[in-house]
């Protein structure tokens, strides 16, 4: 028997500190994605960086006993974890709050009142794509973000439109058993390494719709490159959400590759689309809200059969503003203003 992996060569969530994680540079998670290009892109453009104490949240921190920490914030203002940002005696211990856009710097404002003098928003980045032509045969969908984020809508909306003929893509491991499998063969994910009844429970709900649904292709939890392949061929990126998104990286990548974009217009999305994404009112009631989302989705799938989406501008304007070239300029006015107040 093989002996099992116990020390992954890559964290893929919840990381150590930013400066000493050691980060797959073709990631499996945004958030991983974020780390590993700051590191090989924004650092050497502002070493100085590097002169203060790094926390990534969600992650595994240890805080600095002075006030050299700076805090990295991806998840949203509800989400457990969070409470001590109200306390002042501890937010003493921060040089500085950066946040991924400008709705989530919003609401932490408003629910723990944070020193906004030490508050910045830096917004997330991506690598360009590559000028592509799709494929004109079948239609092809594509769903690449956490299955707990939406997929049952999706998977309940399909149900409602038999007649339409498409490939939907998933790019996750719904199989809890599998997920097991390649934890224990050294798939370190945090999701795979948490998976509680109730989302076990979800994931076998989803496996059986995708699997009675033949236009399903499913594949596993794999690396950024091969969604990127992936959503070079997609037409769509549907994406049913009911999270409140503080950013969106699956988001941004499927706009700079041209695909349309359907999502709901909760959090950070109809920000982080900057125009080119359709959004549709999230409605709480989950039985009206995959009623919507189908009407939506025909509407959208109708509209790019018939020609009428054009992605041109929107390639251009997303690859530009959305590109770590044009980002790392930000994080290097961000070091100087950290030694202008020091």
């Amino acid at each position: 028997m093989n002996e099992v992996n116990t020390k992954p060569e890559y964290l893929h969530n919840n990381m150590p500190p930013l400066l000493e994680a050691v980060l797959n540079p073709d990631g499996v998670g945004g958030t991983e994605l974020m780390g590993r290009a700051w590191q090989d892109i924004v650092l050497p453009a502002a070493p100085d960086l590097a002169d203060w104490h790094w926390c990534v949240i969600p992650g595994d921190n240890v805080i600095s006993p002075d006030n050299s920490n700076i805090v990295w914030l991806h998840p949203h203002h509800t989400e457990d974890g969070l409470e001590n940002l109200m306390d002042p005696q501890f937010l003493k211990y921060f040089k500085a709050f950066v946040f991924v856009s400008d709705w989530q710097y919003e609401r932490f404002m408003e629910r723990f009142k944070m020193p906004s003098e030490r508050c910045y928003v830096l917004k997330n980045a991506i690598h360009p794509f590559e000028p592509h032509k799709k494929p004109t045969d079948k239609l092809q969908l594509v769903f690449h973000p956490n299955p707990i984020r939406g997929l049952d809508i999706l998977l309940e909306a399909i149900k409602l439109i038999p007649e339409e003929d498409f490939e939907l893509h998933i790019f996750h491991e719904l199989d809890p058993d599998e997920r097991k499998k390649q934890y224990q063969q050294g798939l370190q994910t945090y999701e795979y390494s948490h998976v509680h009844p109730q989302e076990e429970q979800f994931l076998r709900y989803c496996l059986k719709l995708a699997n009675e649904d033949k236009r399903v292709v499913r594949h596993t939890r794999t690396n950024n490159s091969k969604v990127r392949e992936q959503l070079m061929n997609t037409h769509i990126f549907a994406y049913p959400t009911y999270f409140l998104e503080t950013s969106c990286i699956c988001m941004i990548e499927a706009l700079a590759a041209g695909c349309s974009v359907l999502t709901s217009n909760l959090g950070a999305l109809p920000e982080t689309g900057m125009g080119f994404s359709r959004h549709y009112g999230f409605i709480t009631d989950r039985k009206k809200h995959i009623e919507r989302f189908t009407r939506e989705l025909k509407r959208t799938i109708v509209e790019y059969r018939s020609g009428k989406f054009d992605s041109k501008q929107q390639i251009e304007v997303i690859n530009k503003k959305y590109n770590w070239n044009t980002r790392v300029e930000d994080w290097v006015q961000f070091s100087k203003e950290l030694w202008r107040k020091n």
